[in-house]
């Protein structure tokens, strides 16, 4: 479990990334982190599992495709949780298999992303999720400052995978 904490105050519950691929993680890590929030990542479910335990988060953006555990036997792992706050966590999907969103409200996802990224959508999806559970807002960057981290990222949502 990595840890990247830029919010002002360090009870803010987290958004817990899992993402197998690194460079798509830490992508995301640093887009949010540059928001404001505070960011958890893991490399696969089970990792995942183990931080959204300890961790609490306040949104989890779960990959599907990723071994050791799947993002779908991750959310199946988490919603026979007997912590009903730790199951009920909200889980934003992010994957690059067409057509999933039918399954994705099978599994109970709070909402499908699909890849590549829209990052103005995933700040507005985390902010939504967030809100009141993290000081991200109260935090929020100047719209400047956005701009240049929008750009910054700007070459890899042009390539992901």
């Amino acid at each position: 479990m990595q840890e990247s904490d830029t919010s002002i105050n360090a009870k803010s519950a987290p958004v817990l990334v899992v993402e197998d691929h690194d460079d798509t993680r830490q992508m995301i890590a640093a887009l949010l982190a540059a928001e404001g929030f505070t960011v958890l990542t893991a490399e696969n479910g089970r990792r995942g599992l183990e931080s959204l335990m300890a961790a609490r988060p306040c949104l989890v953006l779960l990959d599907l495709m990723m071994p050791v555990m799947t993002g779908w036997e991750f959310r199946r792992a988490q919603l026979s949780l007997p912590d009903s706050d730790l199951a009920s966590v909200p889980v934003l999907l992010l994957t690059a298999v067409p057509n999933i969103e039918r399954e994705g409200k099978q599994l109970g996802a709070a909402e499908v992303l699909p890849k590549p990224l829209d990052f103005d959508q995933l700040i507005q999806s985390v902010r939504r999720h967030c809100a009141g559970r993290t000081v991200a807002r109260a935090r929020c960057c100047s719209t400047t400052s956005t701009r240049r981290s929008r750009r910054l990222f700007r070459p890899w949502r042009a390539g992901s995978d």
